[in-house]
Order: C-alpha cells, then sequence, then structure tokens
C-alpha cells in the first residue's frame, strides 16, 4: 500500500505554526490580588505577604516581585500546573516604612510582562497619646468635664481612639486629626473619683493608650454642726464648729447684725474648727456667722448668731494713811465687782 507523505507533512507544519503562535503568544493575564491598592500594613516581624494571580499558556514561567521598580524577590517559577492559581511571594527584605508600590514581572519562552501596579503603606510605629486636661489627680466641682488630648502619628493623617472612662469605653472610634488636639466633653458625673485614659489606633492597625490620670468630682459643700462661742471675755470669744469633710475655717462678726465688717480665718482643711475674735468691746453684743470651704471650693455659710461680751473688770483696793488726828490709821476701802452678761447660742432674731 503507497502512503501519501505530502499531506502528513503538511498537517505536521500546520501544527508546529499553531504551537508556536500559542507559544508566542505568552502571558494572558498577571492580576494583584493583595495588599489592595492604597492599602495599610504594619509589616508584622518584617513580613509582607504579597498575592497574585497568573493566567497564561506557557508551560513555565517566571515572575519576580518588585517594589519602587526593584525587584527584591526573584525567579518565582509558574508551572502548568499553578496556571490560573494565586500565588503567595513572603517579602521579608526588610522594606522601609513608606509608601510604595508593588507590581509583578513575569518572564516565559518568548514574552515578558509587568503589572499593574498598587500602591502600599507600611507604618510599623504606634501612635502616640499625650493627655492635656484635665491634670492627673486634680479636684473640680464640675459635673462636666471636658476631657483634651493630642494624638500623634508618623504618617497617617486620620487616626480613630476610644476614651475610656472608669475602666468602660465611653466614647468609640472617635476620628481625629494628626497632631491635633482633641476636646470631648462628658456630662453627669458623680461625686467621687474618676479615671479616665485615651487608646487609639492608626490605618496600619497599630495602638497605644494613653497613661491613666485621676479627677476627684466634688459638688457638694461641707455640712456646718455643732456651733458653739464659749471662753467669752470683755474683749474675746472663741467660736467652735464641725464639718462632715475637710474644709477651712471663717467667722464674720461685727456690732451690725446686717453688716459684718470684721473677719477671723484660718487656711487649714480641718473637721474640727476653732476660731478666736480678739480686740472687742466689753458689754458689746456681737453677731457672728460661719463659712466653711473644701478644697474644690464649696462653701457652706451658716446661720447667723451672737454672744454679749462681759463688762470691764474691776480691782478691789485698800488705802491706809495715817490719821490725821494722830491718834490712830485711817482705813478707805472700794470693791468694784465685775458683772458679766448670760451667752446666747442661739440664732439671733436679726
Amino acid at each position: 500500500m503507497k502512503i501519501k507523505l505530502y499531506p502528513i507533512l503538511i498537517s505536521i507544519l500546520f501544527i508546529s505554526i499553531f504551537s508556536y503562535f500559542v507559544y508566542a503568544a505568552g502571558i494572558d493575564t498577571i492580576n494583584l490580588i493583595s495588599p489592595q491598592n492604597n492599602s495599610w500594613t504594619n509589616g508584622t516581624n518584617d513580613t509582607i505577604v504579597f498575592t497574585f494571580n497568573y493566567t497564561g499558556d506557557n508551560l513555565t514561567t517566571h515572575c519576580s516581585l518588585r517594589i519602587n521598580g526593584v525587584v527584591v524577590d526573584i525567579n518565582y517559577t509558574i508551572e502548568s500546573f499553578d496556571n490560573n492559581t494565586n500565588i503567595n511571594i513572603l517579602s521579608n527584605d526588610n522594606i522601609n516604612e513608606g509608601s510604595f508600590y508593588w507590581e509583578m514581572n513575569c518572564t516565559n519562552q518568548t514574552d515578558t510582562l509587568t503589572s499593574n501596579n498598587y500602591t502600599l503603606n507600611v507604618d510599623r510605629t504606634d501612635p502616640s497619646v499625650g493627655l492635656n486636661t484635665p491634670a492627673d489627680n486634680i479636684n473640680t466641682t464640675l459635673t462636666e468635664i471636658n476631657f483634651n488630648w493630642t494624638t500623634t502619628d508618623n504618617f497617617a493623617k486620620y487616626i480613630v481612639c476610644n476614651l475610656t472612662i472608669d475602666g468602660v469605653i465611653n466614647q468609640t472610634n472617635i476620628v481625629i486629626q494628626n497632631a491635633t488636639a482633641t476636646n470631648i466633653s462628658i456630662s453627669g458625673f458623680n461625686d467621687g473619683t474618676h479615671t479616665w485614659n485615651v487608646s487609639c489606633t492608626d490605618n496600619a492597625s497599630n495602638s497605644n493608650t494613653s497613661s491613666t490620670r485621676t479627677v476627684m468630682v466634688d459638688s457638694t459643700a461641707p455640712s456646718i454642726t455643732n456651733i458653739v462661742n464659749k471662753s467669752i471675755s470683755s474683749s474675746g470669744a472663741v467660736i467652735n464648729w464641725t464639718t462632715d469633710e475637710l474644709a477651712n475655717s471663717t467667722v464674720l462678726y461685727g456690732t451690725n447684725g446686717t453688716n459684718l465688717t470684721n473677719a477671723s480665718n484660718s487656711s487649714t482643711f480641718v473637721i474640727g474648727h476653732s476660731i478666736t475674735l480678739s480686740s472687742l468691746s466689753a458689754s458689746t453684743v456681737y453677731f457672728f456667722n460661719v463659712t466653711s470651704c473644701d478644697n474644690t471650693g464649696n462653701c457652706n455659710t451658716s446661720s447667723q448668731y451672737n454672744f454679749t461680751t462681759s463688762s470691764i473688770e474691776t480691782i478691789t483696793t485698800t488705802t491706809t494713811t495715817p490719821s490725821s488726828s494722830g491718834g490712830g490709821i485711817d482705813r478707805k476701802s472700794t470693791r468694784l465687782n465685775s458683772s458679766h452678761t448670760d451667752i446666747s447660742r442661739m440664732p439671733s432674731s436679726a
């Protein structure tokens, strides 16, 4: 049987030419998957995972990762079984902080193709959080408090913060501008000791928490009880009273119940109070009230009281002189008794 070789040769030539152009077609596509364009990362342990997808017709293709146009990971080989699958490249080449672009460059037997590029921001530094006001261990009478702080980050324009009060997040997801003082007003504080701090996270998930400060809220004036005037003399008196918290002492007094022009005070914060009044006039009615203020400036003033100073005490004297008749001694004796008035410890009617 005679075999016709010509058609067979034509077929072989056609297949060869077709195969050549198939391979010459080279890489069809390179798709960058992650990190996504304009994304942020903190590159934990200096390692960033770059993922791309390759679809092509060649059996063997070599791909390289390029950052800012420079190859940092080379000769990643893709065989036919890798075709159209996601491929990860771990880069731990100490990529510095900052913004850069990345791309993949792939080469096969007949062609070279470079992907589009994605921008990536690398930030490994935690933001700093500085508390401004209120100061630590401050005392205030306010039940509405303004909390002010400044957060600084080396790259991010905006940062997200949480305000924590007494161990519980009070305000969350507060978007603040980098290096700009932020003020949040919180109302409804009860009297007592309160703590506060601020935690912030930047775009790359770096986070930091400030120090914790303490605020003492006291909006209640001290209670005044047990007012007593004692040790009354012709020129002085002592005024005593008690408060339910540490407070200072002031006594306003005078001879006109509608105009107490004199004051005696002590700046020492005590619970048991004692103020001495001096240089008073004898046999005179004095009106007074007492005032105590705690260390946050809450003050309380009592109702008005009065007392009367005693009369001037006199001395009994005896004078002895020779008798004018020469027959003996003349004695003259004078006794002036001092008198005292009762002390009034009830509020005056004035």
